[in-house]
């Protein structure tokens, strides 16, 4: 994804922002932002990726025991989407 794309997807999540809080089109957003619990676009997108490659891991270790014959390390471990 361009940097671009990243700026367009930004603007439309300020706007939302805004609309949702009734913020002045003249005020900082982050505050809403922070408020709605939202993180920015790139941040959400990094956390999206870095929670995908971390329940393909566990996934493929719980395979890789079960192959094995291993029981499974930690139970509570539970795949998170």
């Amino acid at each position: 994804m361009t940097d671009c794309n990243f700026k367009k997807l930004q603007r439309v999540q300020n706007a939302l922002a805004r609309v949702v809080l009734r913020v002045g089109k003249f005020e900082h957003i982050t505050p809403a932002l922070i408020k709605l619990h939202w993180l920015p676009v790139k941040q959400r997108v990094l956390c999206k990726q870095a929670l995908i490659t971390f329940n393909v891991f566990i996934v493929r270790l719980e395979l890789i025991q079960t192959k094995i014959g291993l029981k499974v390390a930690s139970p509570d471990i539970e795949v998170i989407r």
